[in-house]
């Protein structure tokens, strides 16, 4: 069995959740598993730092044989890694795993970076990352393909002495390995749902502008146009820099909320098993733990097209507009949400003990006993 180490430099939020899961799940495979972390904060510097902060503290404090394999994310950059690191470090296998991507992701327009150009920076570091890796993982194939497809026009931006013959190889070395997220919290029981009980709708993602808040707001405005009863449970991860239109939301709907905010593990787990319906359509979405876990407690799906879900919710109708998003709502109250257990059903792929194949297979890959 392979002695691993995972370099998490941004250890926070999904980030910290698929690095602590993923060292379980090869642990239980057999693997020896060291995590080195730092903390999830100062995320453009970590793409600069992190390489060099990581090798130091190699350096300094490992003793003993070098690992058999390397996985760190793309929130460092692993071509100044491979320098950096000691010498007997600098071929162990790399495997780097994306979570997001600087070339495909939407940059905030408040971001002083896009203005400047300087937002380019960032991307180039994880096409570099890339091509230095040995294997390149992705949390789907909707994120594989959208960072594959963003190359070849990123290159073409800059003037000269472009490396696009790098780019060759780069689709064979690279592979889909899902995050894990286990249904045990959300298998009980939901509460029996009156004929007559207004329809709780779910916000539970993080409250920034790549979630797209105003798409929710206004499927609910939409939903009171047409007189439709309904409450909100609107949670999740606040920053200092929220979209303006929470706080419209909570003055203008301040009679329906049910729950407002991060709330703690045991409230959260309950407001997803007494909401009904999940309404989210971000700007972008290479995953989605929050949606995941909302299929495990039954919330009825329904989602924006153009992202991720079509690999796990693709019975699911998917919307464009909010009109569309109404009518789908609409007509799944009336019929009294008949689809939670295909919600269920579809979220099981992602239960820890159907993953642990994929994850030896991933490690086998890159480094073969």
């Amino acid at each position: 069995m392979s002695h691993l180490v995972l370099l998490d430099a941004y250890h926070r939020g999904s980030h910290r959740r698929w690095a602590e899961d993923a060292a379980a799940l090869w642990t239980r495979c057999g693997h020896r598993v060291t995590l080195l972390t730092l903390p999830g904060r100062h995320w453009k510097w970590r793409m600069h730092g992190a390489a060099a902060a990581f090798a130091q503290r190699i350096a300094a404090e490992w003793t003993g044989p070098a690992p058999d394999a390397l996985v760190v994310t793309e929130m460092l950059d692993a071509a100044a890694l491979r320098g950096l690191l000691p010498r007997g470090w600098r071929t162990v296998p790399l495997a780097v795993y994306f979570h997001e991507n600087q070339l495909a992701y939407p940059w905030s327009p408040a971001d002083p970076d896009v203005e400047a150009g300087r937002d380019r920076t960032y991307g180039w570091i994880n096409a570099a990352s890339a091509l230095a890796a040995d294997r390149v993982w992705f949390n789907s194939r909707h994120h594989r393909d959208a960072f594959l497809g963003a190359l070849d026009p990123f290159f073409s931006a800059f003037p000269d002495a472009v490396p696009k013959g790098l780019l060759k190889g780069l689709p064979e070395r690279c592979r889909v390995v899902y995050p894990a997220v286990a249904g045990a919290a959300f298998k009980g029981p939901r509460p029996e749902r009156r004929p007559d009980a207004p329809v709780q709708l779910l916000w539970n993602h993080r409250w920034e502008y790549d979630k797209a808040p105003e798409q929710f707001f206004a499927v609910v405005e939409g939903l009171a146009a047409r007189g439709v009863p309904f409450t909100l449970a609107v949670l999740g991860e606040q920053f200092s820099a929220a979209p303006g239109v929470f706080e419209e939301a909570r003055a203008r709907w301040s009679d329906r909320l049910v729950a407002w905010g991060a709330v703690d593990r045991e409230a959260y787990v309950r407001h997803l098993l007494t909401s009904d319906v999940l309404v989210h359509a971000p700007l972008q979405e290479y995953f989605g733990y929050s949606v995941v876990e909302a299929l495990h407690a039954g919330c009825f799906p329904v989602l924006g097209a153009g992202q991720v879900y079509d690999e796990y919710a693709g019975e699911f109708a998917k919307w464009r507009t909010p009109e569309e998003a109404v009518a789908t709502i609409s007509r799944a109250f009336e019929e009294g949400f008949p689809q939670r257990e295909r919600a269920r059903a579809a979220a099981a792929a992602f239960e820890p003990d159907r993953l642990l194949g994929a994850y030896d297979a991933a490690v086998a890959d890159l480094a073969p006993p």
